[in-house]
C-alpha cells in the first residue's frame, strides 16, 4: 500500500515531461496573446519560441540581456536560479519580444549573447542566418 501511495506522490519522468510541455504551451500561448501584430525580427524568434523556452543562460547572459536593454532590471530580480543556469519564463521572453519588436537590431544582439552561452550556439546561428537573410 505504502509504494502505491509513494508512486502517486513521486511523478515519473514521463509526467514530467508532459508538464514541461504544458508550460512552455501556456508560455506559447501567452505571449501569443501580448504580440498579435509582431514585426519579422519577433516573428523569427517565435519560430524558434520552442527552443527559446528551454535554455538556460549564465549569470553574465543575463546581465549582457540587461545591459543590451532585452529584458528589464525587474525580470532580472524575478529570475531564479535552477541549477544548469537561469531559464527564460514568459516574462522575460515577452521582454525580449517586445525590445526586438520595438529595434530589430536587438535580435542580432540577443543571438550574439546566446553565442557566448553553453548549449544555445545552435539556436543563435540559427537566428543570425535568419536575420541576415532578412537584411539582404
Amino acid at each position: 500500500m505504502s509504494s502505491i501511495i509513494l508512486n502517486l506522490l513521486i511523478p515519473s519522468p514521463s509526467v514530467f515531461k508532459l508538464l514541461i510541455n504544458l508550460l512552455t504551451l501556456y508560455q506559447a500561448l501567452t505571449i501569443t496573446y501580448y504580440f498579435t501584430d509582431i514585426s519579422p525580427a519577433c516573428h523569427m524568434l517565435w519560430n524558434n519560441s520552442d527552443r527559446l523556452s528551454r535554455i538556460y543562460l549564465p549569470d553574465s547572459s543575463i546581465q549582457l540581456l540587461y545591459t543590451k536593454g532585452l529584458i528589464t532590471h525587474a525580470s532580472t530580480k524575478r529570475m531564479m536560479w535552477i541549477s544548469f543556469g537561469y531559464l527564460l519564463s514568459r516574462d522575460e521572453l515577452r521582454d525580449i519580444y517586445a525590445a526586438v519588436d520595438n529595434d530589430p537590431n536587438k535580435l542580432r544582439d540577443f543571438a550574439e549573447i546566446l553565442l557566448l552561452s553553453y548549449g544555445t550556439s545552435s539556436l543563435a546561428i540559427d537566428l543570425l542566418k535568419e536575420y541576415c537573410k532578412s537584411r539582404v
